[in-house]
């Protein structure tokens, strides 16, 4: 019990450091302040569970900082890729884009990421003995109550999340179906209304949207969750549904009913 509790403790920690990490990179890099990661707490859990992997492999067993560069760099790059996959094909879309950096596969990974992430385990193997001092420090009758409160709160969380991402999937599939038809329509008749085109299928749109909107009845909590993913991953893109997903990003950014 106690090893597990130390373990889920320091899973949690450098899931924080992970998504502060991430928060900050978008501040001064893009000068966006971005609140990243999929959870609604200030988690990454996929810095998380590399850290734990690593740490699980390496720790305590006298590797050479090569050894743990060149190993750490090859775990943590094939959880990014394996995690890119998974969401790919269970919901359709591109959370990350590593497209246009050098030496990438597949735009799921990238070579300077991966020395990051490999550099990054070489610190953690000096960091954890403190950080494992710390836990280890809390109180067991505590620390089983703090990790039984958090473990629930996570469990909740992840459910939200799962959830908003499982609507956004069909959302995406469904305005993307809806702006084909549009499309379509516009195009069959543009020869004859060439003129008016536009302001016809603006028009089309809003009588389409508000008949979904008095039929299908959305709660707000999830919409609130689509909206807060759409903000936590700006460059979020999709193979099936592009045009769909911009559309989202727009009216999400105006503040419009989604």
């Amino acid at each position: 019990m106690k090893a597990l509790a130390d373990v889920f403790l320091c899973f949690l920690i450098y899931s924080f450091i992970g998504w502060l990490w991430e928060t900050l990179l978008y501040i001064f890099r893009d000068k966006l302040v971005v609140k990243r990661g999929f959870l609604n707490g200030p988690l990454c859990p996929i810095y998380g569970c590399g850290a734990m992997i690593c740490v699980a492999i390496f720790y305590g067993r006298g590797c050479s900082i090569a050894v743990l560069f060149l190993a750490g760099m090859l775990c943590c790059t094939a959880l990014e890729y394996l995690t890119h996959f998974l969401l790919d094909k269970l919901f359709h879309t591109t959370w990350w884009d590593y497209s246009s950096c050098r030496f990438n596969l597949n735009g799921r990974i990238c070579l300077q990421c991966a020395i990051g992430f490999g550099l990054c385990i070489v610190l953690l193997m000096s960091v954890h003995p403190r950080v494992l001092a710390l836990v280890e420090s809390i109180p067991m009758d505590v620390k089983i109550w703090l990790c039984f409160g958090l473990y629930t709160v996570l469990i909740a969380d992840s459910a939200l999340t799962v959830g908003a991402l499982s609507d956004l999937d069909g959302r995406l599939k469904s305005k993307q179906s809806e702006l084909g038809s549009l499309l379509q329509d516009g195009l069959d008749s543009a020869e004859e209304r060439r003129a008016d085109m536009a302001k016809r299928l603006e028009d089309n749109l809003r009588e389409h949207e508000l008949a979904i909107s008095g039929t299908r009845r959305r709660s707000t909590l999830t919409e609130h969750q689509v909206r807060r993913l759409l903000r936590s991953f700006p460059r979020l893109q999709s193979r099936h549904y592009a045009e769909a997903v911009e559309w989202f990003k727009e009216n999400a950014a105006k503040k419009k009913k989604i």
